[in-house]
């Protein structure tokens, strides 16, 4: 018996997430949109919000300037990725 490619198809979100002092805050590609959620660190996650032109401009400014100072332990190839998928939303 053959599977049909769409049942059993991978399926591939990029996200990013930061953790700031008791916040976790994630980015969410899906669909050809971003989405941001946070949440308290021991409570349930917050309202995804979809980002807007404005807020996805903020967000690529912020990922390129960590780009160019990474820290230790940050996946540069898959930050470049979401920093690529970011660009050519906004291009």
């Amino acid at each position: 018996m053959t599977a049909s490619a769409g049942l059993f198809a991978w399926q591939c979100t990029p996200q990013i997430g930061r953790t700031l002092t008791d916040f976790l805050e994630t980015v969410t590609y899906r669909q050809g949109r971003f989405y941001r959620q946070g949440r308290v660190i021991t409570g349930p996650p917050g309202p995804e919000m979809l980002l807007n032109t404005a807020a996805m401009q903020s967000l690529l400014a912020e990922l390129n300037d960590q780009r160019e100072q990474a820290p230790a332990g940050v996946d540069e190839r898959a930050l470049q990725g979401f920093i690529d998928l970011l660009s050519d939303a906004l291009s």
